[in-house]
């Protein structure tokens, strides 16, 4: 395990288990004052996850070196978790969770059944394999698995939030 593996278990493994367990009370801590002690107790509980023999190469959780957004889109409560720069692919760049309804007829549909409120996005650093010609990776989430494509987005919250209200909310800018 490197230094990084942070990145990628917290993005991709410890914060999607907990939104999908608890999603009201995910993006309300998440949204709160007090979001970054939220980020702190998922990052323990994921750090007592690790096997003992592979803690110790962890690397220590920065939590200046993480910045929540907490915005609505329309009237409903979104939370994106801007990541440290990524070093290796698949690392997030930003994550967003989100309760409320998508397009249903946009790139991820058979995800998201009808009716389904619970959404979790990553923005991640793309593999080789992607191509050269995309500058990340967006994955969407649901409990039984996700998918990605690559797209042309600047890893910027600004982008982000304009791809998600745009292109899978379907909403205009609040």
């Amino acid at each position: 395990m490197n230094s990084t593996t942070f990145h990628y278990l917290f993005a991709h493994q410890a914060l999607p288990h907990w939104f999908f367990c608890d999603p009201e009370n995910t993006v309300a801590q998440l949204s709160s004052l007090e979001a970054k002690n939220f980020v702190l107790k998922v990052y323990s509980d994921l750090f007592k996850r690790v096997p003992p023999t592979e803690r110790a190469s962890m690397a220590p959780l920065d939590l200046d070196a993480i910045t929540i957004h907490a915005s609505f889109f329309g009237s409903k409560r979104c939370a994106v978790v801007e990541m440290p720069p990524p070093e290796n692919c698949v690392e997030a760049f930003m994550v967003a969770l989100y309760q409320g309804d998508i397009c249903r007829n946009r790139f991820f549909g058979h995800l998201y059944p009808e009716g389904r409120r619970n959404h979790y996005f990553t923005l991640e650093k793309p593999t080789a394999i992607v191509g050269k010609d995309f500058k990340c990776v967006f994955g969407a989430w649901s409990e039984n698995g996700h998918c990605h494509i690559g797209c042309s987005l600047e890893p910027t919250v600004d982008a982000f939030s304009a791809f998600l209200l745009g292109k899978i909310i379907g909403k205009e800018n609040p």
